[in-house]
């Protein structure tokens, strides 16, 4: 096995673990001892943790031609 392909399976386990977190963010924005901060955790994880998610998956993923050193 590669270590493209290795990289691209822990990157995919890594996701899983990361979206089940997401979860557990949401599921704490209905509780009134948690809303702010609730929102505020899901915000920050939306922004920028899921365009960078998006950004390495097309790395990861995309052609050859996006996988340099720079990037």
């Amino acid at each position: 096995m590669s270590k493209l392909t290795v990289s691209r399976l822990l990157l995919i386990i890594g996701s899983i673990f990361f979206l089940g977190s997401m979860g557990l963010t949401l599921s704490h924005i209905g509780n009134p001892h948690y809303q702010t901060h609730s929102w505020y955790h899901f915000f920050r994880e939306a922004s920028s943790n899921l365009i960078l998610l998006a950004m390495v998956y097309l790395i990861y993923f995309g052609s050859a031609a996006w996988r340099t050193p720079t990037s």
